[in-house]
């Protein structure tokens, strides 16, 4: 045999056996793996997805903040012990409606090995008829997924894996399922049934079979879903969106921008988002602000032009205009008269019914608002029906004009109704002004100043009184004039400014003198100036001019300035320790008040007065009651002043008798008062009241 053969026989079978030591030795090595012990399973750092038929989209807004009311009440209806299957999430467009609804659905899907069987849901559908959506480049559209009953019909059949569904004829479609929601219990979710134009949608959700239930997200309500309606979010919870938004998008705002802010979106979530993504992109946050204030501007068109739309023309979209024209909220009355609906009361609440079920206004105690986004776009309406708006805007003047007439004349029984309209009648003025309406801002501040008075509302009423006295001159209207120098005179009285007080008060007397038909008027401006004549230890003068205008007031006939007057000559008499004197004055002036079974602000000070008497008289027991009587009729009329001097002279009883924690206490919410007022003078008295514990009353 050739030897080179030999040796290509003997490579080939050493190759072989090599082979063969390999596969031994990896089938020893299996063998010795299978052995070995294995090692326990790792336990997974979050929670296996749960076994849950769904096809949820994944959240947009990653941390969920607030509207945790809404999300604990959604959560309770859809308890299978709650009786309700049909939930609606409805509110103005961006106001948080979808996240809502797909957190809730989420929180079932983490929740799910926790939750009691009974709780959980076995499958989740999620449909959406979204057609647009908001960015920080504008409105962009997008792909509607659910158009009629069939996209909802083929999103079942596909999230439960059952097609027959999709396979049968139409007629058997209803059937089949209802007959695979029977069989789990289903959590269905119809995103923005706004936008859903077929009819069989309404049917099918009325008539789900149990245990299915659903949520419904809409800008307008349905009757026969239990509603939990999203307004602005509240100003923590938006504070707090804007500071999630701000982190992602690595923007920083002041906390004075943050609040700004808020109070320009009204805590609008959509409106925050956009925000913040606009000033991402370089525009300042004093832009983004005007921006929200503009109609046009996208986010108030996403939000609102296709339901506006929807009702132009009708008697809701004059209401929604009439609306805007408000500060704050409105009245159905006044909403129905400054549309234009006169004594049309079923069409005014027909209007106002459809506007709430839109979405575009909010009732709360029978008074409707408007978000500021609504407001600012329903303003931008307003401006394209010009003849609407001149007519609205007399009706509104006519409206509070009318208004603020009746309630002077029914005083301190009416004022509860006044505080409701009370920034309402601001903003009106300061419209008056800015307009050149001066008759109209002298007719509304006239009746006006002693509610401003009452109320303590003193920097308001020396803003406006100031503008109203302007306006009254402009009109030539001396009676007008003479009421608001007597007005703002008092009001520097109060506050201790005696040269400014006389000022003002001096030409007001000399008008009333030519005008004595208004002895009431007449008798405010004395008694105002017999004060300061007895601060400044004129008692004299201020007696004989006093005891002048009674003899006047007397021959008119006016028993009320009477009253008034007897209280001011009781007054004099106790600043001079004249005590039966002024005892005798007072008690004639409470008779008089109190045999026409009045509760007023003047019977209130005349019992404060009656106590200063029986301090100075030594009967400490009756003057306490006759303060005690003073604060509870001046609290009953909301009367801040007296409540503060009642306050005050209980609090320096409360030491003489040697209650010192009540003095304290007494004194401390007198001095709040007083201050807030702007009365330093009693301030400074209270402070050294606090500051050195004594058991004697300090004179005044």
């Amino acid at each position: 045999m050739d030897i080179l053969v030999l040796i290509g026989i003997l490579a080939a079978i050493i190759g072989i056996i090599a082979g063969i030591v390999q596969v031994l030795d990896y089938l020893e090595k299996r063998r010795k793996r299978a052995d070995e012990p294995k090692e326990e399973a790792r336990t997974p750092s979050t929670p296996p997805v749960p076994q849950i038929s769904h096809n949820l989209p994944q959240p947009e807004y990653g941390t969920f903040v607030g509207r945790q009311k809404e999300l604990a009440k959604v959560r309770q209806l859809l308890s299978p012990t709650s009786r309700h299957f049909l939930v609606t999430i409805d509110g103005v467009g961006g106001v948080g409606k979808s996240a809502l609804a797909l957190e809730i659905a989420h929180s079932y899907l983490r929740e799910y090995d926790t939750l009691p069987e009974e709780e959980r849901f076995d499958a989740i559908i999620w449909t959406s008829a979204k057609a647009a959506m908001l960015t920080a480049d504008g409105i962009v559209p997008r792909q509607q997924v659910t158009r009629a009953l069939d996209d909802i019909y083929t999103t079942i059949s596909v999230t439960l894996e059952r097609e027959e569904i999709t396979r049968a004829v139409a007629e058997e479609q209803e059937k089949l399922v209802a007959r695979a929601l029977a069989r789990r219990r289903t959590l269905l979710i119809v995103d923005n049934l706004e936008t859903v134009d077929d009819e069989r949608v309404n049917a099918f959700l009325r008539e789900l079979p149990a245990p299915t239930k659903a949520i419904v997200t809409t800008r307008h309500r349905i009757d026969v879903a239990y509603p939990v309606r999203l307004t602005g979010m509240p100003e923590g919870e938006g504070l707090a969106l804007i500071a999630q938004e701000c982190a992602k998008k690595g923007v920083t705002l002041t906390d004075m921008e943050a609040k700004k802010l808020f109070e320009r979106t009204g805590g609008v979530p959509l409106a925050i988002v956009w925000s913040v993504a606009k000033i991402s992109l370089g525009y300042s946050p004093e832009a983004v602000l005007r921006q929200l204030g503009q109609p046009t501007v996208d986010i108030s068109r996403f939000c609102f032009e296709a339901s506006v739309a929807s009702i132009e023309g009708t008697y809701a979209h004059k209401l929604l205009m009439a609306l805007a024209l408000f500060a704050t909220d409105a009245s159905r009355e006044s909403l129905g008269y400054v549309a234009g609906l006169g004594d049309d009361v079923l069409t005014r609440d027909e209007g106002l019914a459809l506007l709430e079920q839109l979405s575009l206004a909010n009732k709360s105690a029978d008074r409707f608002t408007l978000l500021p986004l609504t407001k600012s776009f329903t303003l931008g309406e307003l401006d394209k029906n010009g003849d609407f708006k001149r007519g609205a805007q007399e009706r509104w003047i006519q409206y509070y004009v009318s208004f603020c007439f009746t309630i002077s004349k029914e005083t301190y029984a009416a004022f509860p109704r006044m505080d409701a309209e009370y920034e309402n009648i601001l903003t009106l003025m300061d419209w008056c002004w800015h307009n050149d309406r001066t008759k109209a801002l002298v007719d509304l501040m006239v009746p006006f100043v002693d509610y401003l008075w009452a109320r303590g509302y003193w920097s308001d009423w020396k803003r406006y009184g100031e503008l109203g006295l302007e306006a009254a001159e402009r009109e030539n209207d001396r009676r007008s004039e003479a009421v608001l120098l007597r007005s703002l005179g008092g009001l520097s009285l109060f506050r201790g400014q005696l040269n400014e007080a006389e000022a003002l008060l001096a030409p007001a007397l000399r008008m009333r003198e030519t005008m004595m038909d208004d002895t009431n008027e007449y008798s405010y401006i004395v008694g105002f100036l017999s004060e300061i004549y007895a601060y400044r230890e004129g008692f004299d003068k201020a007696t004989l001019l006093v005891k002048g205008a009674l003899e006047i007031v007397r021959t008119a006939g006016d028993e009320r300035s009477i009253a008034r007057l007897e209280r001011t000559l009781g007054v004099l008499a106790l600043r001079q320790r004249r005590y039966v004197e002024a005892k005798q004055w007072l008690e004639t002036s409470r008779h008089y008040r109190e045999s026409r079974e009045e509760i007023s602000g003047g019977l209130s000070r005349t019992y404060l007065f009656l106590g200063r008497t029986a301090v100075g008289e030594g009967d400490l027991t009756l003057a306490e009651h006759y303060y005690t009587r003073a604060l509870t009729i001046s609290e009953q009329v909301g009367v801040r002043q007296t409540i503060a001097y009642a306050k005050w002279n209980l609090a320096r009883l409360a030491r003489q008798l040697g209650q010192s924690d009540r003095a304290s206490k007494l004194a401390s919410e007198a001095r709040d008062i007083f201050d807030r007022l702007g009365i330093q003078r009693q301030v400074a008295k209270v402070d050294a009241f606090l500051a050195e514990p004594i058991t004697r009353a300090r004179s005044e």
